[in-house]
């Protein structure tokens, strides 16, 4: 049972920041004995303030509101017993309200697909070995970004406004009532050109860990769970007069519970990027999301 409830612990998009709506790291993912899985999701995220300065935060008052709303869907698909292909998509709705100035907007978000290959394969019963995952990702610009922004609040900003090609890693392993996950992804973002700017290529990280216990080896898991985010500065021409975007920095610490009935799991998310730092040239959402996986077994 406790490893059909472990899909993976990260099925939900976090959008980081209202002006450039960055997502969550990992595609979907089958880390257990199943064929097929889809995922369904919808978080509520606040932006609560921003870092400008490295560890500078700058909380918002009751004049600022800005609330993102995102439908997610994930699904994966064992093509060979080691091989899985997997894609994602969004639909990002927004409502901002700055003083007098309120708006609200619906906009796709940026989609992706995964191609995984399990190269430590559980062949057989290990106290200590992890079974690992190595995966290519690609994000596609589907969504609008804050480069192409109409809006005065950015309000239909739903994606990064960049290609990015990301190479993954993942290790997972349970041990009786008690899993863990450890990921480590590298990104690269392709150079854009968007309206009258040209935006350099850039080169991204991510890394995260989490811990899962479920008491009995019963259909309940309890998560926490540790992620960073970094983006390098790029350059940015505008008619021809060039700038520099700062580096991005920030940290998610999510909460989280599970539920599993028969082949389906429910969870509840809490993530907050105010508790851990160091930050820099971000906002600083709270979110909170609700997800149904749905497994086909082998």
């Amino acid at each position: 049972m406790k490893r059909v409830i472990l899909s993976f612990f990260i099925q939900v998009n976090i959008y980081a920041a209202a002006c450039c709506g960055g997502s969550s790291a990992i595609p979907s993912l089958i880390t257990g004995d199943n064929n097929s899985q889809f995922s369904l999701s919808q978080s509520m995220g606040t932006v609560v303030g921003r870092t400008y300065e490295r560890n500078r935060n700058v909380f918002y008052t009751d004049n600022k509101e800005y609330k993102t709303f995102t439908t997610s869907l994930k699904g994966a698909h064992l093509i060979t017993p080691l091989f899985q292909v997997g894609a994602g998509v969004s639909l990002v709705s927004k409502d901002n309200r700055d003083g007098t100035t309120k708006e609200t907007k619906t906009l796709l978000g940026d989609t992706d697909l995964s191609l995984a290959y399990e190269y430590l394969p559980e062949t057989f019963y290990s106290v200590w070995k992890p079974r690992g995952f190595v995966y290519l990702k690609h994000i596609f610009p589907t969504g609008k970004s804050n480069f192409e922004t109409d809006t005065r609040l950015l309000t239909d900003v739903s994606g990064k406004g960049q290609h990015i090609s990301s190479l993954g890693f993942v290790f997972t392993k349970i041990f009786r009532s008690i899993d863990w996950q450890i990921y480590n992804e590298f990104k690269y973002l392709h150079q854009e050109s968007i309206s009258n700017k040209e935006i350099s290529h850039s080169f991204g990280d991510t890394q995260g860990l989490s811990f899962g216990y479920s008491p009995n080896n019963g259909a309940i898991r309890t998560q926490l769970g540790l992620s960073r985010h970094h983006f390098q500065e790029k350059d940015i021409l505008i008619n021809n007069v060039n700038q520099v975007s700062n580096r991005e920095e920030y940290y998610d610490f999510e909460v989280g519970l599970n539920y599993m009935i028969n082949d389906s799991t429910y969870s509840l998310t809490y993530s907050d990027q105010t508790i851990f730092g160091p930050t820099e040239n971000t906002t600083l959402s709270r979110t909170i999301s609700i997800s149904w996986l749905e497994r086909w077994p082998l």
